[in-house]
This record gives structure tokens, C-alpha cells and sequence, in this order.
């Protein structure tokens, strides 16, 4: 009896395929239950904003908190001090932005790191020069803008949560994908057409 101890060219040229094959058939599941999974992480999130922001709105008359200032604007000057990734985490038993910024040693989130200011399909890397100091932070979500006064078409007017007519249809806060490395998306309405969602 002759005894083979190898497989021959021929059988491995037909095996390697068939073996890719069904690595690319157990792959796309993989992929796909990730998807997944990041967005449930992304929706607890969103759903441990819309619980401190209802919670602040009780203590407030019903108003939303500052939607905070852009790029150049230090996390810890007074306007930022009181807008929401500063004034809500508290009700949820998180570090304000600005403590995780001014911590020693800083606790920057940023993406690929787990944090309810970023959404996990946020890539790392894309918040390009974002994140760096409290004068460049970076978060993923961002609260409705209409609803804080923060738009030129209603200064200084401070609408209370209560003013949506459709509450079940109304955006409070929404995530990004950090597209051109701005750390602050809009749930406005004007400004959503250049964002990119990433659930």
C-alpha cells in the first residue's frame, strides 16, 4: 500500500479557492453583525443623551441646554460651560467634556475609543486635527440647534422643549461621521444636507 504524506499541486490549486470562498462567505456576516452592534452602541448613547437632556429640561422650565460654541472656542470659557456636553452629562453619570479635556492625564474621546460622546462607527482618524486641546474638541453627536437660540434666525430666543409640535418626529440630537474634520453636526434642517449619518 502506498502511503501520500502531502497534498499534490492540483489539490491545493482547488482547495485554496474553495477555502477564500468560504472565508468571504463568513466574512460579509461577520461585517455585518458589527454594523450591527455599533449601531445599538450608537442608539444606547443617543438614548443616555435624550435622558439627560429631559432630565435637564425638568430642571430648567423645559429649556434645552446651549448647543455649545465651534472650532477656536475653548471648552471651558463660559458659553461652553454651560452648553450640553458640559451641562448634561451629569445626569447621566459622566464626565463633562471639558474634565475629560482638562483631566491629568487628559481623557480625550476620540474615535475608536469608547465613549458616549463618540459613536462607535465613527473611524479613527477622521476627526483629522480635532480633539487635540479643549480648543479643538471632538464629539460625534450634537444637539438641535433651532431648539437653543443658536441660529441667526432666532436669537437669543430660547425655545422650551415643549415647543415641538411633533416631539416623536423631532430631532434633538443627532451623531456624524466627522465628515471634513468638523466636530459639530447640526440637527437643524438647513445644515443637514452636507452631513453624513452614520446610523
Amino acid at each position: 500500500m502506498n502511503q501520500r504524506d502531502a497534498f499534490t499541486l492540483t489539490e491545493l490549486l482547488v482547495l485554496l479557492p474553495v477555502i477564500a470562498m468560504l472565508g468571504a462567505l463568513l466574512l460579509a456576516p461577520l461585517d455585518s453583525a458589527k454594523q450591527t452592534l455599533q449601531g445599538a452602541q450608537c442608539l444606547s448613547n443617543l438614548r443616555q443623551w435624550g435622558l439627560a437632556l429631559a432630565l435637564y429640561a425638568n430642571d430648567y422650565q423645559d429649556y434645552t441646554p446651549f448647543g455649545g460654541l465651534g472650532n477656536g472656542y475653548p471648552l471651558n470659557i463660559p458659553p461652553n460651560l454651560g452648553a450640553w456636553f458640559n451641562s448634561l452629562p451629569r445626569y447621566i453619570n459622566q464626565p463633562s467634556l471639558n474634565d475629560l479635556y482638562t483631566s491629568t492625564p487628559p481623557r480625550i474621546p476620540l474615535p475608536g475609543t469608547r465613549s458616549v460622546y463618540i459613536c462607535p462607527s465613527a473611524l479613527p482618524g477622521s476627526q483629522g486635527n480635532l480633539g487635540t486641546d479643549v480648543n479643538n474638541p471632538c464629539y460625534v453627536y450634537q444637539i438641535n440647534r433651532v431648539l437653543n437660540g443658536v441660529l441667526a434666525s432666532c436669537p437669543d430666543n430660547l425655545y422650551k422643549r415643549s415647543i415641538a409640535v411633533y416631539p416623536s418626529r423631532t430631532v434633538f440630537m443627532c451623531d456624524s461621521d466627522l465628515a471634513g474634520g468638523s466636530a459639530y453636526p447640526f440637527t437643524d434642517g438647513g445644515f443637514l444636507a452636507g452631513w453624513t449619518f452614520l446610523h
